[in-house]
């Protein structure tokens, strides 16, 4: 278990350096590109490795999205209310905090404002993908294929809860050292 924990730990270490998707900083550390596994059409692994894929997608497109936002003079910024009128603003690409306080999200705007300076800012909750999230429709397309919508949501809730070691290793995409 603790190389997982120990695994998983580098991944988002270099995640947060290079920029790179969860898979990508996996593949990175562990030596080349998953191994390639084909699973049975319409089985528990075909959903995964569906939604996985989705994912990864949605990332790709959201940091292509963050990238023209940011070319065009925006400031990325996350957070807001938290409780009452707490508030925290965290930098939009690596979610540390730049601020909190009180004074509801009258107090948070200025915050972000002073926060971007002379440029405007934009809070990557409203960033939306053109031509909508990848992660939707490929839930849509897998129910419309005739897998029960209450499997699928649990499949993606269950996906939230996992780690992606844990998820590549039930595709049996892992070359083990």
């Amino acid at each position: 278990m603790s190389n997982n924990r120990a695994l998983t730990r580098a991944i988002r270490e270099r995640m947060s350096t290079t920029g790179e998707t969860y898979t990508q900083a996996m593949n990175a550390l562990k030596g080349g590109a998953p191994h390639t596994v084909n699973h049975q059409p319409g089985s528990l692994q075909d959903i995964v490795e569906k939604l996985t894929a989705a994912e990864d997608e949605y990332d790709r497109l959201l940091t292509l999205e963050y990238d023209r936002l940011e070319s065009e003079g925006y400031v990325l910024v996350g957070g807001g209310q938290l409780d009452g009128d707490s508030w925290d603003l965290h930098d939009g690409r690596t979610g540390i905090v730049i601020d909190s306080g009180a004074g509801g999200i009258e107090a948070f705007d200025r915050a972000a404002i002073k926060f971007a300076g002379d440029r405007s800012y934009c809070h990557v909750d409203r960033v939306e993908i053109p031509g909508g999230d990848p992660h939707t429709v490929a839930v849509r397309k897998i129910i419309a294929s005739g897998t029960p919508d209450w499997l699928v949501n649990a499949i993606v809730e269950g996906m939230s809860q996992t780690t992606q070691f844990e998820i590549d290793d039930f595709l049996g995409r892992f070359r083990m050292p």
